[in-house]
């Protein structure tokens, strides 16, 4: 049973919380920004448990956390998993088209060997930008799977107006066409 001198001790204690804003900002870079890049894969793509520990937490680290660091998307084989789970955890902080605003610095690559592969992941991906409007670029060599897949995913993006369903013939027949040119797994 706590008395009321240990209840006022309680009551003095300094939180988290009751820091001002400015200060707790200093934290949330602290604890959230490196210099590193964040590698973002199937298996490790929450966010980090500082942002899900209160709602007061996560509106104010959250925007520090996705804008101020570097994120490396890795997707196998074109599977675009982590980056759509990504991309639903920091899609409203992204900036649209500010030259104020620090870029949003996505950069996705193929996890394992040189040539990726899967079309059915491809076309999940160039579904995906087709109704998320985001593009995002290849961090790798432009070699032919990479330059074509880019080719699909710039499609979807220019034909979202498009309905999917009319979309989603298209690529198929383009990706059809590369068949013969392109090595896909």
């Amino acid at each position: 049973m706590a008395t009321s001198e240990h209840k006022s001790v309680q009551d003095d204690r300094l939180h988290l919380l009751g820091l001002p804003a400015e200060i707790r900002n200093l934290i949330w870079f602290e604890v959230l920004v490196t210099s590193e890049k964040m590698v973002i894969t199937p298996d490790n793509h929450a966010a980090p448990s500082l942002l899900r520990v209160n709602r007061q937490n996560r509106e104010e680290a959250r925007p520090i956390y996705y804008l101020e660091n570097s994120f490396f998307i890795h997707c196998l084989d074109f599977d675009p998993a982590a980056l759509l789970a990504f991309r639903q955890q920091s899609k409203d902080l992204i900036p649209r088209t500010s030259k104020t605003k620090k870029p949003f610095k996505i950069a996705v690559r193929r996890a394992t060997g040189p040539e990726p592969g899967n079309r059915t992941n491809l076309l999940k991906w160039a579904k995906a930008v087709h109704q998320d409007q985001h593009v995002p670029s290849f961090k790798t060599k432009h070699t032919q799977p990479y330059r074509a897949a880019h080719a699909v995913l710039e499609m979807a993006y220019e034909l979202r107006n498009v309905p999917w369903y009319q979309v989603e013939r298209v690529i198929s027949m383009a990706l059809y066409e590369f068949d013969g040119k392109v090595r896909w797994r």
